[in-house]
């Protein structure tokens, strides 16, 4: 297998680029999701998707943030992992709902600033 082609950049000779055309990945977007800054109104802004990942990743945040330590602090797996869910449980979707607010709020500033 040869080693690619590395190029010298002319601002910075020290450093070297690796030049892998074919490992690169291909990016496709999807036809519902847009870019924020290419959300133009209120009605636009994806309510149900920033909710719901916030949800899932401050639930996420808090099984392995608080089992985690648990399971270490009390050498059992099940036991850390059952206090970090029930943390999970009772505060992803309260903090969830509050994180997606807050990014809700944020689309409705930039909004504004058009």
């Amino acid at each position: 297998m040869a080693l690619p082609d590395v190029e010298r950049t002319p601002h910075d000779s020290d450093m070297a680029t690796i030049t892998v055309p074919h490992i690169a990945p291909q990016v496709r977007e999807r036809s519902e999701s847009r870019r924020v800054d290419e959300i133009t109104s209120m009605e636009e802004i994806p309510y149900a998707r920033i909710y719901v990942t916030s949800i899932l990743a401050v639930a996420a945040l808090f099984l392995l943030g608080v089992g985690t330590p648990l399971a270490m602090y009390l050498d059992d797996f099940w036991s850390g992992m059952g206090l970090g869910g029930m943390c999970a449980l009772w505060g992803g979707p309260s903090f969830g709902v509050m994180a997606g607010s807050a990014r809700v709020s944020g689309y409705m500033e930039r909004l504004e600033d058009h």
